[in-house]
């Protein structure tokens, strides 16, 4: 499924002649959009009971949208542009289409991702070398030391 949460899938259960069909929230604007639009294409049929989240519901009017991971990723190429010196961005580290499109921007400006521990532990825990990783080379890994006599912090 497309959301922001990685690896998130949809369910169709069957058992003693019934079919549940589960989902987390529908959403079609983030980087992996085409699997909302199979979804609609290939709807499973004759459902008894269908069980999805909807933490999106009521958050937006009827007229509105939100904007797709592309315009977001172009969104911050234009502060990033206007940003002289440190250009800092407050996301959850679990949202890998937000990390995606926040280093495809930092690419686009000439700037480098600094990431923390957290972000790196999560990153590498997905077991997919193709999302951003804290040993590549536009990423910069920020592992806070501590030691008791001082505390210092490195750039790696």
């Amino acid at each position: 499924m497309d959301h922001s949460a990685y690896d998130a899938y949809a369910l169709l259960i069957e058992a003693g002649g019934k079919r549940l069909f589960y989902s987390g929230d529908f959403r079609a604007h983030g980087r992996k959009s085409a699997l909302f639009d199979r979804l609609v294409e290939n709807s499973p049929q004759n459902i008894d009971a269908l069980l999805v989240e909807g933490s999106s519901l009521s958050r937006l009017n009827t007229d509105q949208r939100f904007a797709s991971e592309s315009e977001i990723e172009e969104q911050l190429v234009q502060v990033f542009s206007a940003t002289e010196g440190i250009a800092l961005i407050h996301t959850s580290a679990q949202n890998i289409d937000r990390i995606v499109s926040i280093l495809r921007a930092s690419k686009k400006t000439g700037r480098k991702l600094v990431i923390d521990l957290y972000a790196a532990a999560i990153l590498e825990a997905t077991g997919n070398q193709n999302i951003p990783q804290s040993d590549w080379p536009d990423i910069a890994f920020y592992p806070p030391i501590t030691t008791y006599s001082n505390q210092e912090k490195c750039l790696v």
